[in-house]
């Protein structure tokens, strides 16, 4: 059994491919062609024991006898940090070719290598700390007939839903520009007419034609949704009071209809809406908080949804006026009432079924 850590940059990727007591390192591109050179090189590739001139003389010889006879090991398993959009490339392009490519949350590394008392901080050593955790955690537990389907293994998104989530991305990055827009002619406005004229018509046509495009995405993505597979999927959610067209396309462009997910609480812990608790003793008992450790655009989305939901939606207005008689934090509250409402939309998409006030 092979554990193959990837440490992804924007230009190269460094890996190091692990059995349980040696180490093999190599280095590429982080383009297409670098990914099927690695496949290719992978294949091929043994971690060797003994002195380095011994490694070296075992590498040689072991390169001839693969030029006579080519053989894929089944057992490999890819392991890799989800880096923003760098790892995708690698995670799609190994799933393509049949092989099993798991995506592990940095943090989770980070909590890995500092357990170990890890000091080296380069791309090799990332490589080599990736490794030894998929080694440990993954392929292991893989190897077992008793276990469930690891949580890291990478599932990539139909077509629809990719286009979907981008979309869905892209209308949120329109509104940060155009509140960026709105801040600059409000500070504009504070200056004699005389001098802001001109710069306060040209951010005001800017936001206009952002309006414009953002209204453009949303008929875009209704159309896609009403078009496909996912129509059942879109009115189920938006029955939901406080879910509405942005977050019901945001749900669909990540999770499609949950079939990757067990239950609400993985969802929860993807998103960070799931509590984190800090006690020890007697001498350490902090306030629960969420974890953080998620999506920050997702979890952005369902806060906003629970202000809406806390006022129309049966369950979650219960709750809120419950845990306010408690005295408990408006934020907190809050946060308590996004994850019941997405408790809620979780249920309606996985038991195929509409909202109900009165369940």
């Amino acid at each position: 059994m092979l554990s193959i850590g990837i440490d992804v940059s924007k230009e190269k990727v460094d890996i190091a491919l692990y059995n349980g007591t040696d180490y093999a390192f190599k280095s590429y591109e982080n383009s297409t062609k670098g990914v099927k050179r690695m496949i290719r090189e992978v294949k091929k590739m043994r971690v060797s024991k003994g002195s380095s001139q011994e490694r070296r003389s075992k590498v040689r010889q072991q390169r001839k006898r693969d030029n006579k006879q080519q053989e894929v090991n089944p057992e490999i398993h890819f392991i890799m940090e989800a880096t923003g959009t760098y790892h995708l490339m690698y995670a799609n392009t190994l799933h393509k070719n049949g092989y099993d490519a798991y995506v592990v949350n940095p943090l989770i590394i980070k909590r890995y290598g500092e357990e170990k008392l890890r000091r080296a901080k380069t791309d090799k050593a990332d490589a080599k700390l990736i490794a030894e955790f998929g080694y440990h955690n993954i392929v292991n537990k893989a190897n077992d007939t008793n276990s469930s389907v690891s949580p890291y293994l990478f599932r990539p998104n139909s077509k629809t839903s990719m286009k979907i989530k981008l979309m869905v991305r892209t209308i949120d990055q329109l509104y940060i520009s155009k509140n960026r827009s709105s801040n600059q002619i409000e500070a504009l406005s504070q200056y004699d007419n005389g001098y802001s004229k001109e710069s306060i018509k040209a951010l005001k046509s800017i936001n206009k034609k952002i309006d414009h495009e953002i209204e453009k995405l949303e008929k875009q993505i209704k159309t896609l949704i009403m078009n496909t597979e996912y129509r059942e999927t879109y009115e189920r959610v938006t029955s939901i009071p406080g879910i509405g067209d942005r977050t019901a396309s945001a749900l669909i462009g990540y999770f499609e209809k949950f079939d990757n997910f067990e239950n609400a609480k993985q969802i929860a812990a993807y998103i960070g809406l799931n509590p984190s608790i800090k006690e020890s003793g007697k001498s350490i008992k902090k306030r629960g908080r969420i974890s953080r450790i998620g999506n920050p655009y997702l979890r952005k989305l369902f806060f906003m949804a629970a202000l809406s939901a806390s006022v129309h939606n049966t369950q979650c207005r219960e709750l809120y006026e419950r845990l306010l008689l408690k005295g408990k934090d408006k934020k907190l509250i809050i946060t308590a009432v996004a994850h019941k409402l997405l408790r809620q939309a979780f249920a309606v998409v996985k038991y195929e079924r509409m909202y109900d006030p009165a369940y």
